[in-house]
């Protein structure tokens, strides 16, 4: 755990409090530019060093790195606060380019069995998408199920297609994103072996919420050598590796930390929601993230929502859509995790349920539904005109 003695403070009476796994936040209110800029000077007089920084609007930005302490500081000008992130300082390799050959980087989205399985009936569509980088390596974004018989177990057919997109070697794996932990999304990594690929590292940011303690529980110990490789996101983190650029407009400790318990009953909250760009390319991905989460990345986004490929949230269904967000991101292609009888029934009997994406309005001609099957995209990708046709498909 962080050790705050010796670090400076704004004020003496602020204390941090718990906002993720491992990490401890210091909080002041009612802040400018100004001193967040006098606060980061203290820093480095302190003997801090920063290793990035990043600016979102009016939005600030920075980590610095002293010994074994990362502290994240971020101004946020919407709400006039500045804060910090403190954590062990842990060192990751998977952000440095690998040797071999230089390949085209592709984003598939995996259809797992709760997709394409009339027993679901759309109720548990899981979630998995890759990126094969242009060094070769894997990023994959969670990836459904493990041992669920009513289901299906996705990492019988994940696994090959892993191998595959390796091109017949053992995959190496730079990330291993796990957005919320679901068992339809973290589900296939609890059964992860080594023989079957190398994982260099896990991205999460699991916050300490009464309703996410015994879900995060069951996530860091059934996964082997979670502790020593997980890598925590923040908001306003960048991280480049293998031809991509991430950046995160929104991590569950914003939403815990501005409503005390926090996701309220709802770990779905915890998934982040952030931009990856490959070739100038937009890609906006969103997990099952709720409208209040959204809402909190358009605050810190604002024009920079906009992209070119949008990850429908919350498998499609009703309680994750928000119209104003889906308008600001304006994608051309649709990317929807899920079934089509989820899809088609909160269409047609919901009122407002992502109504903007096929209403007059909307800019999105191409819709790709992990219902009818696994599907590789190569980056950038030219959208098709690909209308959206109802009716469950199953295999």
């Amino acid at each position: 755990m962080m050790n705050w003695e010796n670090i400076p403070k704004l004020t003496k009476e602020t204390e941090p409090i718990p906002c993720s796994r491992g990490c401890q936040m210091l909080r002041w209110e009612n802040t400018d530019q100004e001193q967040w800029r006098n606060y980061c000077a203290a820093l480095e007089t302190a003997g801090f060093v920063r290793t990035a920084e990043n600016q979102i609007g009016e939005h600030r930005f920075a980590t610095y790195k002293r010994d074994s302490d990362k502290l994240t500081v971020s101004y946020l000008s919407g709400i006039g606060e500045i804060r910090v992130i403190g954590e062990e300082n842990r060192p990751f390799d998977f952000m440095t380019e690998k040797e071999g050959e230089e390949q085209a980087v592709t984003l598939t989205q995996f259809s797992t069995h709760t997709s394409h399985s009339r027993k679901t009936r759309g109720s548990a569509s899981g979630m998995g998408y890759i990126f094969r980088l242009r060094d070769g390596r894997l990023f994959v974004i969670d990836g459904g199920f493990h041992l669920a018989p009513e289901f299906g177990n996705d990492y019988e057919t994940l696994v090959p297609l892993l191998w595959e997109l390796s091109g017949g070697k053992k995959p190496r794996i730079a990330a291993w994103m796990i957005t919320h932990p679901h068992k339809d999304h973290y589900g296939v990594v609890r059964q992860w072996k080594e023989e079957d690929g190398e994982i260099e590292a896990y991205l999460t940011n699991l916050t300490p919420d009464e309703a996410a303690v015994n879900l995060n529980a069951d996530l860091v110990v059934s996964v082997p050598h979670f502790e020593e490789k997980n890598r925590t996101i923040h908001t306003g983190d960048v991280l480049r590796f293998g031809g991509l650029e991430m950046e995160f407009f929104y991590t569950s400790e914003d939403m815990f930390v501005e409503n005390g318990k926090g996701l309220l009953g709802d770990g779905n909250n915890i998934s982040p929601i952030f931009r990856v760009t490959v070739g100038g390319q937009r890609i906006i991905f969103t997990g099952d993230a709720r409208p209040s989460a959204q809402k909190r990345a358009l605050r810190v986004a604002g024009d920079e929502i906009a992209g070119d490929i949008c990850q429908i949230s919350h498998h499609g269904r009703t309680e994750g859509a928000q119209n104003v967000f889906y308008e600001a991101v304006s994608p051309r292609v649709a990317l929807w995790p899920g079934c089509h009888t989820q899809i088609d029934f909160d269409t047609d009997t919901v009122e407002g349920c992502n109504a903007w994406i096929f209403g007059e309005t909307s800019t999105v001609i191409d819709h790709i539904v992990a219902n009818d099957g696994t599907k590789t995209l190569t980056l950038p990708y030219t959208p098709q005109n690909r209308p959206y046709q109802k009716g469950e498909k199953t295999w």
